[in-house]
């Protein structure tokens, strides 16, 4: 197996690449909670889209949680069974003064 298909290697620049996602669609963005669909779609397509291309040999499953700024908590979890040799999960935060922003990452090898 060659190591671009391991995701421990690639990890930190899928980070970066769906940081730049974030910080790029959302800078500006106020919470409304019309559109939070709106915004999960967008980010989750332009993710797939993105990894897909720069990644090869890697499959990508990914989610979106939007949570408007407040007193409210938040917990998730997520777990997989996998080859923990190749594949791997990452989550990414984003934050600005509305909401909070939560992306999670699952790579595995094809």
């Amino acid at each position: 197996m060659s190591t671009e298909a391991k995701f421990s290697i690639i990890k930190d620049d899928v980070k970066s690449e769906i940081n730049d996602i974030l910080n790029k669609q959302l800078k500006d963005k106020t919470y409304i909670q019309s559109e939070s669909k709106k915004y999960c779609k967008e980010i989750v397509e332009e993710v797939l889209k993105r990894l897909s291309e720069k990644f090869k040999g890697m499959k990508f499953f990914t989610h979106v949680t939007i949570v408007q700024k407040g007193d409210g908590g938040l917990h998730f979890g997520s777990s997989c069974c996998w080859n923990p040799e190749t594949d791997g999960s990452a989550i990414v935060k984003f934050e600005n003064d509305y909401f909070y922003v939560f992306v999670g990452i699952y790579g595995l090898s094809e």
